[in-house]
């Protein structure tokens, strides 16, 4: 009986594996790692080349992962199932990040608010717009989409506001958009969208506790910057700006 071709990269992919049950994958450097994940989609060879030129393409292992299907077939080596695989970590990083918070988190103050909104927003190549629906307790009832933007925008529209507010019963929302650059400041138009809002959701008494802008260098609050009031009726805070309630 023929004998089977022997793997010449097998022992260095087990000894890869070892180091990692012993040390971590902290112990690994970003080509390393990245080498480790593309065995996964390639069986057979040395997989460290590929990784060096996907480093040199896209920058950093963060970038690597943000990026799209098509960039990354344009990497010599890299094929369909690699693409697929390595686009699948940023979706399922947000997903890992958001379960962790639970299916109905308390977002009562900025700093949950926050924490929440930053999860949205792993992986996103473009602005969009959330309404976080709240019941009157502030824990969350749906994240809803209100808009997808271009590259550099997001749009929203009252009608769509008011349907997802009386779809999800919330009587408490927080709005969160994101910027693609690095700055959180509002825009113009940022400011006039959140007193657009205020007036829509006063009409069916609803509470805007705050909007949050989220970049990767930060986040602005309307709240924390005193745009938005969140003292209701009898004196009562239902959302706070820096701290626990």
């Amino acid at each position: 009986m023929a004998e089977k071709p022997v793997n010449p990269h097998a022992q260095h992919r087990e000894r890869m594996r070892r180091r990692i049950r012993e040390n971590g994958f902290d112990s690994l450097l970003d080509h390393e790692l990245l080498e480790y994940i593309l065995y996964f989609a390639i069986p057979r060879g040395d997989t460290n080349p590929l990784a060096h030129r996907l480093l040199a393409e896209f920058g950093s292992i963060s970038h690597v992962l943000d990026a799209e299907y098509d960039s990354l077939l344009r990497v010599e080596g890299v094929g369909p199932r690699t693409a697929s695989l390595l686009m699948s970590f940023a979706p399922m990083l947000k997903r890992y990040s958001l379960s962790k918070m639970g299916t109905a988190p308390k977002l009562n103050t900025c700093e949950r608010a926050v924490a929440y909104a930053k999860s949205l927003y792993i992986g996103a190549d473009r602005e969009v717009l959330y309404l976080l629906c709240l019941d009157v307790q502030c824990n969350l009832r749906r994240a809803a989409v209100l808009s997808i933007g271009t590259v550099d925008e997001a749009v929203i529209y009252p009608r769509n506001l008011v349907e997802q507010v009386l779809k999800f019963g919330a009587k408490n929302v927080i709005l969160v958009h994101n910027h693609l650059s690095s700055s959180f400041s509002p825009s113009r138009s940022d400011v006039q969208m959140t007193q657009k809002v205020l007036v829509t959701l006063n009409a069916i008494d609803v509470n805007l506790l705050d909007h949050l802008i989220i970049s990767d260098n930060g986040y602005y609050s309307f709240v924390q910057d005193g745009k938005i009031n969140t003292v209701l009726e009898h004196g009562q805070v239902a959302y706070a700006a820096d701290r626990e309630v």
